[in-house]
């Protein structure tokens, strides 16, 4: 009996451990080798598939044993997600989304995509720090903010070079690897003389927190892109629920 996951998240990596002592195998969908590194050790009950893969290609992985499908990904990657709910209906499969804990913030400007991100962004003055990730850079290194923007990616070379591409100077590409805590956060918008702070609302393992803390202490605004509106499970629900089958 077998579970496709789709991982790469915080608490898709807190049920592949927790789920290890179910009698089940988990198959680990994860996009890049780094993901790969964050999980546990391959063994009996847990194959792990690296790479990007479209609907058709993830056919090949559904057998007549699989039990279900388990949407641990991002909660941004609506693709994904809309993906994993046609191939469960396609097959007749449980899907089941394993949704991020809602983080409550005050005193942020919160908008409701990169795109209105970037137009509010084009209407203020200061330098930036942008936390949305590289596969959003294109949204805002624009004519009228690529001098303003610092962005803080992941440290993959496809990342780095994406931003070198897109125009913006070495000095502005902060390729660090986190979780940020309240102080280095705090430090980074002191180094680079920042004046606002844009976030996805990723909860607390996206370290929101941690941001919207520092950008308070700091005097300065905090620009919060809400996440899409979904249904699903938080971590608690989805245990009760897989251990009632």
């Amino acid at each position: 009996m077998k579970f496709l996951v789709f991982a790469g998240t915080t608490e898709g990596r807190r049920w592949i451990n927790h789920a290890q002592r179910y009698p089940f195998i988990q198959r680990i969908f994860v996009t890049t080798p780094y993901a790969k590194e964050l999980l546990p050790e391959e063994g009996p009950r847990l194959e792990v598939f690296v790479g990007k893969k479209d609907k058709e290609e993830l056919k090949e992985y559904i057998e007549k044993d699989t039990l279900g499908i388990i949407d641990a990904s991002h909660p941004f990657a609506e693709l994904l997600s809309k993906n994993l709910r046609e191939l469960a209906e396609e097959f007749n499969l449980p899907y089941y989304r394993l949704l991020r804990e809602e983080t409550v913030l005050e005193g942020v400007h919160v908008v409701d995509s990169y795109e209105k991100a970037a137009s509010y962004l084009e209407t203020t003055k200061g330098n930036i720090l942008l936390t949305t990730g590289a596969k959003t850079l294109e949204t805002f290194v624009t004519p009228k903010l690529h001098l303003r923007i610092y962005a803080r990616i992941l440290p993959m070379p496809e990342g780095v070079q994406k931003a070198v591409d897109l125009g913006l100077g070495y000095k502005q590409i902060l390729a660090l690897q986190g979780p940020f805590s309240k102080e280095l956060n705090l430090a980074m918008l002191k180094q680079y003389d920042i004046k606002i702070m844009v976030t996805k609302e990723s909860g607390m393992e996206g370290g929101v927190e941690e941001k919207a803390l520092a950008a308070r202490e700091a005097g300065i605004e905090l620009v919060v892109i809400r996440r899409p509106v979904e249904q699903g499970y938080v971590f608690d629900e989805l245990v009760k629920k897989i251990e009632a089958l």
